[in-house]
């Protein structure tokens, strides 16, 4: 039986097991839940974590801002809602610096 938290080697590999209180049933596991997931667990991902923040930011308008919200809502960390509040707002300015109109008028 696993506890809160278990680690196990299978394979050779070492994983770990978080039993979380608040977790989605599985239809309701969907693309926004798994981002907002991602975004709670950042600090414990293998990858540069400047390097995830620039590819949500980049990808962010490719999710459904509704169900978005929802998720933040239901199951994102305080950290996680912060981060979202700033990635939609550095993205207007993002843009406006990296369209090729605005870079062009610059140059």
């Amino acid at each position: 039986m696993l506890n809160a938290t278990t680690r196990l080697t299978i394979a050779g590999f070492e994983f770990d097991f978080r039993d979380k209180p608040r977790f989605p049933s599985r239809k309701q596991v969907n693309r926004e839940y798994l981002l907002v997931d991602m975004l709670n667990n950042l600090s414990d991902l293998a990858e540069d974590t400047e390097t995830v923040l620039s590819n949500v930011r980049r990808k962010l308008d490719t999710f459904d801002a509704g169900r978005l919200e929802k998720m933040l809502a239901d199951y994102g960390s305080a950290k996680t809602r912060r981060v979202f509040r700033q990635l939609k707002s550095t993205k207007a300015s993002t843009i406006l610096r990296d369209h090729p109109t605005f870079v062009n008028l610059a140059g």
